[in-house]
């Protein structure tokens, strides 16, 4: 939830579209945003992910992968939306809240120890 919610300010909205737009010129920018936001992110959850596998309590196979899938599943769809459809689509509190903890139920079905 804290990372929807620092990604999901209209000024790191507005640095996300811009870099992106220009990563093709700066590619080296764009590799420095990535490292120190979604790979710095996604690092971070695959160390919790794998103390969570060695307490019996996830089953997976590859932590970052896990992780990666994870991060997306939470920040997919409200970063998309605004990156493409503007500030103005950005979610209140309450609904990332709601999207974060509906994630956790997904990743939850695939990965926990007592899934289906």
């Amino acid at each position: 939830m804290q990372q929807l919610d620092i990604v999901m300010t209209p000024e790191l909205m507005q640095l996300r579209r811009l870099v992106m737009g220009e990563a093709g010129r700066f590619p080296e920018l764009g590799r420095k945003i990535y490292e120190g936001g979604p790979g710095r992110s996604i690092a971070k959850l695959a160390r919790a992910l794998e103390r969570y596998a060695k307490q019996g309590e996830l089953s997976i196979r590859d932590a970052t992968t896990a992780a990666s899938f994870f991060n997306w599943i939470v920040m997919g769809g409200p970063t998309n939306a605004a990156m493409m459809l503007g500030d103005k689509v950005i979610p209140s509190k309450k609904e990332l809240r709601q999207h974060a903890v509906e994630s956790v139920r997904i990743f939850i079905a695939a990965y926990g120890k007592f899934r289906r």
